[in-house]
């Protein structure tokens, strides 16, 4: 269930760049590719990618992991959510 939610994050997100930013993702996303290379983040779009992250899968993600955040694939990014999910859980 939280691929299809991580998956329509994504497509979301995609909307979100090509309209304000004016970024054109693929139609179809590679699990495996960085999601920097799709989005082209810069400062403010990985800024933008991490508030919308934190506010839709109910996260936290601390300001030293920001950066490599970026550089996740879908898959990692997938692992990533459970992971912290499950902390805030625990």
């Amino acid at each position: 269930m939280l691929k299809n939610e991580l998956d329509a994050f994504i497509r979301k997100f995609a909307v979100f760049c090509e309209e304000k930013f004016n970024i054109q993702a693929p139609e179809q996303i590679d699990d495996h590719v960085p999601l920097e290379q799709i989005f082209e983040f810069d400062s403010l779009v990985l800024t933008m990618y991490v508030i919308q992250l934190e506010e839709t899968f109910n996260i936290r993600v601390p300001d030293e992991e920001i950066i490599r955040l970026g550089n996740y694939s879908v898959s990692r990014l997938l692992n990533y959510i459970e992971n912290r999910q499950a902390a805030v859980k625990g």
